[in-house]
C-alpha cells in the first residue's frame, strides 16, 4: 500500500481520520528493523538467554504452525555451541553463534560462525562462513569461504549457488 512510516502513516492519518489512538508503555523487548544490518543484529539477538526469555516464555508461550519434524541430528564429529538450530538440520561440521533455521543441511568440516542459515541451505562440505545471512534453499557448495563483518554481513540471496 506504499505505507513506509509508522508515524506519519497510521499514527498522524489515524488521527487526521476521527480515529481513537491509544498507547501504552511497553517496557520488553523488541526491534525495529530497516537495514540489513539491523535484521542481522536483532536476529543475532535471540541467542541471548534473557531475550529468548522475553520473547517466547514471559508474556505466555508463542504457537506457530506445527510442522511435525524429526530432531536435529548431529554426526560423529558435529560442534554446536551457542546457537540455535531447528528441527529437521542434519550437522556434520562445526556451528558457533549461529542462528540455524529448519531442513538445513552442513557438511563435514564446515565452520559456520555468527551466520543466519534460513531453511532449506545446503552447505557443502569444507566451507567457511563467518557473519553470513544465507537465505532459503541457497546452496553453497564445497571449499568456499565468506567473510562478512559484524557491521556488514554477507546476504546471500534465495535459491542461490554459490
Amino acid at each position: 500500500r506504499g505505507l513506509v512510516s509508522w508515524e506519519r502513516d497510521i499514527i498522524q492519518q489515524g488521527v487526521h481520520l476521527g480515529y481513537r489512538i491509544y498507547g501504552w508503555e511497553f517496557k520488553g523487548y523488541a526491534g525495529q528493523i530497516g537495514s540489513m544490518r539491523d535484521y542481522y543484529r536483532i536476529s543475532m539477538d535471540i541467542l541471548d538467554l534473557d531475550v529468548r526469555e522475553e520473547l517466547f516464555y514471559r508474556h505466555g508461550h508463542v504457537f506457530t504452525k506445527v510442522r511435525d519434524e524429526v530432531p536435529a541430528k548431529y554426526g560423529e564429529k558435529a560442534q554446536v555451541s551457542d546457537s540455535c538450530v531447528a528441527d529437521g538440520c542434519i550437522i556434520d561440521g562445526i556451528v558457533d553463534h549461529s542462528v540455524i533455521f529448519r531442513d538445513v543441511r552442513i557438511g563435514a568440516c564446515s565452520h559456520i560462525n555468527n551466520s543466519i542459515i534460513m531453511q532449506g541451505a545446503r552447505i557443502g562440505k569444507n566451507v567457511k562462513l563467518d557473519c553470513v545471512i544465507v537465505d532459503k534453499d541457497v546452496y553453497i557448495n564445497d571449499n568456499r569461504t565468506l567473510i562478512g563483518f559484524l557491521t556488514h554481513p554477507i546476504y546471500i540471496k534465495k535459491s542461490s549457488i554459490i
